[in-house]
This record gives C-alpha cells, structure tokens and sequence, in this order.
C-alpha cells in the first residue's frame, strides 16, 4: 500500500501527513512523493491546490486560532483545521475567536527556515502568553462590528446551504453565493494603479483600524478588476484583510439580508456607502456586468448603492 511505502522509505514524511492532512508545500514532501510515484513535483504541487475558489491558495494557509493551537502540547503536535482554510473564515469554529496569521502550522512549520523556527518559536510553543492581548483586543471592538463578522459568516454558510438544495448537479455557482462572491472579489481589489490597500478598507473607521492589531490591513497587489475566482481575496494571508471585506460586503447587503445588524446602519461616517465614492467607472462596471446573473431579489440593490451617492 502506498502508505506503507511511504512510511518505510519516508518515516519522516509519512508522521507529519498524520499530524497535517492537508498538502504540504515542504520539498521533502514533494521529493518523496515523486520518488515513490514517478509523476514530477510540479505536477504534484498543482494537484494540491484546492479545486474550490473558496478556500485560501497554499502558500497563503497560516490562518489559525491560538486557543487551538495552546491545546497542542508542543509545536509539532499542532495541526491544521479544515475551516482555518476555508477564506471566508476569520473566526474559529469552535472558540469563536478572531483566527490570526501566524509563521506556519503543523507540517509546515517543519519545513521553516532554522531561523525562522527560532524567531517565532517562543510564540508558537506558548501561543497561551498571547491570548490575552488578543481577547483585549478582540473585545475592544464594537460589539455590532463583531457580529458582523459572525453574521457574515453564517449568511455565507445559508447561501452555500441555498446552493446545494436547487442546484443537485454542484458544478456551477447559483443563487446568492454568487453576490457573496462578486463583492467579496469586488472589495478584495484596490481598484488602482499603484499597490494600495484594498477598497473594502474605506468602510471601517480610522480610529478602529488603528486601534486593533487585528484589523490593521496590509497593502495588497493592486488588481484593476477583480479575479472571480477570488484569488485576491485568498491570497490575503493576514485573516484581518479578510475580516474587513466580509463587514464590507456584509454592509452592502443590509437591506435584503436575513441577518441584519442594527448597528451598521448607526455609523453614517462609514460603511458599504463609504466605499461606492472611490470607485471609478470600470468598477460600476464591474457590478453592473456581474449584477445581471445575481437572483432577482438581490439586483435591485445596485440602483440602491447609485441613487445613494446621486452617481
């Protein structure tokens, strides 16, 4: 059996499969796996990446929940949860505490650089010591703001649910996933010439931005339109990026959402209205392109967004 030839020829390889389903990106696991089965490791590598646009790319996977992460008894025996891959996710599951981007999880983290290993090990051998500092923090934000973000969340999970009962085949996107998809790719752009930070960022205050670790955002490649397939929005490694796309989109869709919260709409000096008078023509563009496949209920928020800023 494969895993018997793994284990006996790569010991090494096959005990950190264990700890760490998920496709690694080290070389001594492609070496091995091209040993054993003959196909190249480039080939290998393409094959890991996820067939969904809704997970994060490899490379960018280093979301995850240091309340997780402390109940591992040391370093090695942390591993990977299947929903710190998924991109729309930037709260644990189970803890329900904001995921942060940390050095690597699990496999991964064997394959670091020495040096790398040994600037960040204190932290990931002890990820308790930072807890507190993040629940601080975490706590610091508005309460409307935070359940935004689990409110997104569960919307984003009721549209996945309203895909899957009308469309039994799965292969193509249908539904209100597809308006998540549009302004989550949407918001993940900067609509600019020069690297700036996404356009999402407009819609949270100043103050909250510079106040909370994490929700600062980092600059992000400048994409002139979005890429559908989300690829800005799952290369944002640092599960904040995310965060603030999710209130942005889940701003937009106040008025036809299932999940509305109140507070959103308390704050007149931000929001989904504060990003629509950055947008030059390509993006209205954009929305109105994408917009014509949305289901019937949700199209009419476009003419909503434009009478909003007389556009």
């Amino acid at each position: 059996m494969f895993d018997d030839s793994l284990a006996h020829h790569f010991p090494e390889v096959a005990a950190a499969l264990m700890r760490d389903p998920d496709f690694p990106e080290g070389r001594l696991w492609r070496n091995a796996l091209e040993s054993l089965t003959g196909v190249p490791s480039v080939e290998l590598h393409a094959l890991g990446w996820p067939s969904s646009p809704w997970f994060l790319m490899p490379g960018c996977r280093r979301s995850a929940c240091l309340i997780c992460l402390s109940e591992a008894p040391y370093v090695t025996a942390q591993c990977v949860r299947e929903h710190w891959l998924q991109s729309w996710r930037t709260t644990c599951a189970i803890h329900q505490a904001p995921l942060v981007e940390v050095p690597a999880v699990g496999a991964a983290w064997s394959q670091l650089p020495r040096r790398s290993r040994k600037l960040h090990g204190g932290l990931m051998r002890r990820p308790d010591r930072q807890l507190a500092h993040l629940i601080e923090g975490w706590n610091s934000v508005p309460g409307y703001i935070r359940e935004a973000v689990f409110g997104a969340e569960v919307e984003l999970m009721g549209a996945w649910h309203e895909h899957f009962s009308n469309n039994q085949d799965h292969l193509e996107e249908s539904g209100s996933i597809l308006v998540w998809r549009d302004l989550l790719a949407f918001s993940a752009s900067s609509w600019a010439t020069t690297t700036s930070p996404p356009v999402a960022t407009h819609a949270l205050p100043l103050a909250l931005m510079s106040g909370s670790t994490y929700f600062r955002c980092p600059s992000v490649l400048p994409c002139a339109e979005p890429d559908l397939s989300l690829r800005s929005f799952r290369t944002m490694i640092n599960p904040a990026a995310r965060r603030v796309c999710l209130i942005a989109a889940m701003d937009a869709m106040y008025e036809v959402s299932s999940k509305r919260i109140v507070g959103l709409k308390r704050q007149p000096t931000w929001g989904w209205l504060r990003v629509l008078p950055y947008l030059p023509r390509s993006a209205w563009e954009f929305l109105d392109r994408q917009s014509q496949a949305w289901p019937a209920g949700w199209r009419p928020l476009l003419n909503r967004w434009r009478s909003a800023i007389r556009v």
